[in-house]
């Protein structure tokens, strides 16, 4: 007998399908931006654009070959140092149980806009009285 908080197979497959549509957006949002920046602060046109795109196509497929072996991470990493780049400087690691721990933490410390005017209120007040004290 099945545990009803177990999902199916076919839940378990279309959770992993937007999972890797959330890491394709991702992808093509930090793409997107650095075209973006190639435009707006380094001046490529859209012939750049395009020719930083296809190069960038073939840099990809040149190292989706060192997948198989296991090292495209080192192959990139090293490519890197060779121009100065720390690879940390890119590769952010994020320890996730650690991250949604922060986030609740963090929601827990916001306060309400009532609460920061309160607060606001207190702090006059306690300024007037130590000028009063003077």
């Amino acid at each position: 007998m099945k545990s009803k908080d177990c999902p199916t197979k076919s839940q378990m497959e279309r959770m992993n399908q937007l999972t890797f549509q959330t890491q394709i957006d991702c992808m093509s949002d930090n793409l997107a931006v650095t075209l973006i920046v190639l435009n707006q602060y380094f001046g490529f046109g859209e012939k750049r654009i395009r020719y930083f795109l296809e190069s960038t196509r073939k840099e990809v497929e040149r190292f989706n070959a060192y997948k198989d072996d296991g090292i495209a991470r080192d192959k990139a990493v090293e490519a890197l140092a060779a121009f100065g780049i720390d690879a940390d400087e890119i590769y952010e690691k994020v320890d996730f149980m650690l991250y949604e721990q922060y986030k609740k933490v963090e929601k827990r410390k916001a306060v309400s806009v009532k609460e920061a005017n309160d607060m606001q209120e207190a702090l006059k007040l306690m300024k007037s009285l130590q000028f009063a004290e003077k």
